[in-house]
C-alpha cells in the first residue's frame, strides 16, 4: 500500500494503460490498474 501526500505516485501520473516510464523503475501493476 502506497502513502503519498497527494494520493498519487511520487514522481508522475501516468494515464490508464500507460506503458512504463524508463524513469521510473517498473512501476507496481495494482498502480496501473487504478488507485482506490
Amino acid at each position: 500500500n502506497w502513502d503519498f501526500p497527494n494520493g498519487g505516485p511520487p514522481r508522475y501520473q501516468p494515464p490508464a494503460g500507460a506503458p512504463p516510464l524508463t524513469e521510473y523503475e517498473r512501476p507496481p501493476p495494482y498502480y496501473y490498474a487504478g488507485s482506490g
